[in-house]
């Protein structure tokens, strides 16, 4: 595989990975309550990586793990919309 070829296949997996991160926010539904205001997400993206690296408590491992149940939870909520909406159509 040529440099070339290498450098867009890594550009491309870049490009999902961020689309994909990026509509983290719209599910979330933080957008709309930001207002799309982007200085307020970064500020709130720096605030969350604070909570993260800061000797805090709780300690970061715990508030990744509350974090990782609420995503988990919403992503069970959006499938079985998903599912449901199929089974209506």
């Amino acid at each position: 595989m040529s440099t070339t070829r290498e450098w867009q296949k890594i550009r491309r997996e870049r490009t999902h990975r961020l689309i994909e991160l990026g509509s983290l926010i719209g599910m979330a539904g933080i957008d709309k309550l930001l207002e799309d205001d982007r200085a307020c997400l970064l500020g709130g993206f720096y605030n969350l990586c604070d909570q993260l690296a800061a000797d805090a408590d709780p300690p970061a491992a715990i508030v990744k793990l509350r974090w990782r149940r609420r995503g988990l939870r919403a992503f069970d909520e959006a499938d079985a919309k998903k599912a449901g909406n199929r089974k209506k159509g």
